[in-house]
């Protein structure tokens, strides 16, 4: 932020809260920022961003990540998610049903190609956090 010329405490402050292993926690944490009131609320996860929709409908969430967000029903889908999340989801259950006719011939504009294996967690050990996608490529008959 301070980078685009903001300021904290003068421009805009950061109300963080951790729930500290305990998801159960999400629920009141999320409660608690939305009375303070708050502009926008990130969450971390399915479960905190679960617990954001749930405590309020007018406040913007942007999810950081999240397993699948249409299955869980944080949004109405990947095309017009509705409501007021937004956000990155991992998607490979949609991948994994519509991408396997993917593997097996060259897919149109893709810049890789579907897999089955999981995206390591951005919290995860350092040496998951280089994870990089496959270089496209074709397969030929």
């Amino acid at each position: 932020m301070r980078d685009l010329g903001y300021v904290e405490s003068r421009d805009f402050t950061l109300e963080i809260r951790f729930a500290e292993g305990q998801v159960e926690r999400s629920p009141e944490l999320a409660a608690e920022l939305v009375r303070l009131p708050v502009d926008l609320i990130v969450a971390a996860g399915t479960a905190q961003a679960q617990a954001a929709k749930d405590a309020t409908s007018t406040v913007p969430i942007v999810l950081v990540r999240s397993e699948d967000t249409v299955r869980f029903g944080l949004v109405a889908s990947l095309a017009r998610p509705g409501g007021n999340v937004t956000g990155l989801t991992l998607i490979t259950t949609q991948l994994n049903a519509s991408g396997s006719s993917c593997s097996r011939r060259p897919c149109p504009g893709s810049l890789a190609s579907p897999s089955s294996g999981t995206q390591p967690s951005p919290s995860g050990p350092p040496s998951s956090r280089r994870w990089r996608p496959p270089p496209a490529h074709s397969v030929s008959k």
